[in-house]
């Protein structure tokens, strides 16, 4: 009789090749507590700038002559930005967002980071996505913390869904289960392939790996029914770009009545050493044709309201280019948060282009935990026990 071993290697592989994230089902740690009851009829949805957003040149510093002189060929002239006052403009190719800054959806959260900034790619997403400080390591997600412990809404299929870049993922780790998927019907499709099967086998490796089919079964068979038929919207999605997509699949997900509290999008290329201009603009451009679309959608099907868009990158840039007209690794950055219930406005303090840190970057003056615990509080939680204490939500919403 043959005894099929499974490494953890192995299994987490096939994990992702079923489309479920790390390990999926779980039982709560004993530190894990529900802080408070979640508002299942509400979403968050991240969206990750990969490789580390120029934050400057997206909110720009356009009264400020240190940002004219720090940036003789990036620097966008003050003519140009779409002023949304304090001295500060949008980035032009951002104009597709400025209808939910005049609707007072969109808050700008200014000089975004943490003490001690680390720079280099890997560890700085790492620290975002884990909650962490500069000089500790934590191995799991921080909406992990936040959401574990508990149960999933009625017909749920999972309490998150990674769109984009799966192995970037602030849902990591027990007692949640995450799905990743490059859009719902391919999910749907591959799961309708996966045996469904007992476990007990007395094997533990093919046990989770059973108990991981089995679960990509329920979550293949609870998005199937809600998409059939799939919501239809007449707005008209960007799908020209990745993004564009992921945010039509959100959009139908959430149509369709299914209660996810996280959505994670994301869009790469932010890691502009060279000839930065036109290829930054063009991926804000995206972003806003794709955030733009999405606000309109769901405000099409009575939801915006009831959900959050928070960006995030493991980096600014510096505020000096450099010599190949591209920007290098920096430190704080402006992020936003946008939806039906935001004030929108600007939130934090402009950090000083003149007083900085001792390797020439900018000094935050938002720690990125705030934020969080903002995200979080709009779920329904309070997240101290997640982030640790001293970090406040932000009195951004109605």
């Amino acid at each position: 009789m043959t005894t099929l071993q499974i490494d953890r290697r192995t299994l987490i592989k096939a994990a992702w090749a079923l489309g479920v994230a790390a390990v999926v089902p779980g039982t709560a740690q004993a530190e894990d507590v529900l802080l408070a009851a979640p508002d299942w009829d509400r979403t968050l949805i991240l969206l990750e700038l990969d490789g580390g957003n120029d934050g400057l040149n997206t909110v720009i510093p356009a009264s400020d002559p240190a940002y004219i002189a720090a940036r003789p060929t990036l620097a966008i002239p003050p003519s140009q930005v779409l002023g949304v006052g304090e001295g500060l403009g949008l980035n032009p190719v951002l104009q597709p967002v400025m209808a939910a800054w005049n609707a007072s959806d969109l808050a700008i959260v200014r000089g975004v980071g943490y003490a001690n900034p680390n720079r280099s790619h890997f560890r700085g997403i790492d620290i975002w996505n884990s909650g962490s400080s500069a000089d500790t390591v934590i191995n799991d997600g921080w909406l992990r913390r936040v959401l574990a412990g508990t149960a999933l809404a009625a017909g749920a299929p999972a309490h998150g869904v990674l769109l984009g870049r799966p192995t970037s993922n602030p849902l990591k780790g027990s007692g949640i289960t995450t799905l990743a998927m490059s859009s719902p019907q391919d999910f749907v499709n591959k799961s309708a392939t996966v045996a469904d099967l007992p476990g007990g086998t007395g094997n533990p490796g093919l046990d989770h790996l059973l108990d991981v089919q089995h679960q990509v079964a329920l979550a293949g068979a609870a998005i199937r029914t809600a998409l059939t038929p799939a919501p239809t919207f007449t707005t008209v999605f960007p799908t020209r770009s990745n993004l564009g997509r992921q945010c039509q699949y959100v959009a139908q997900l959430l149509a369709a009545g299914l209660k996810l509290p996280v959505l994670k999008l994301s869009i790469g290329g932010f890691d502009n050493h060279a000839n930065q201009r036109a290829k930054h603009d063009d991926l804000l451009a995206q972003v806003a044709d794709s955030l733009a679309a999405l606000r309109s959608a769901l405000i099409e099907k009575n939801l915006w309201n009831r959900v959050l868009v928070m960006s995030y990158s493991e980096f600014g840039r510096r505020v000096n280019e450099n010599g190949s007209s591209g920007t290098d690794h920096g430190t704080a950055s402006p992020h936003i948060l946008l939806g039906g219930a935001v004030k929108g406005g600007l939130y934090g303090t402009q950090p000083s282009l003149t007083t900085l840190d001792s390797r020439g970057d900018q000094i935050a003056s938002t720690d990125y935990r705030t934020l969080y615990a903002t995200a979080a509080s709009f779920l329904g939680y309070d997240a101290s026990a997640a982030l640790g204490p001293g970090f406040a939500p932000l009195a951004v919403f109605d």
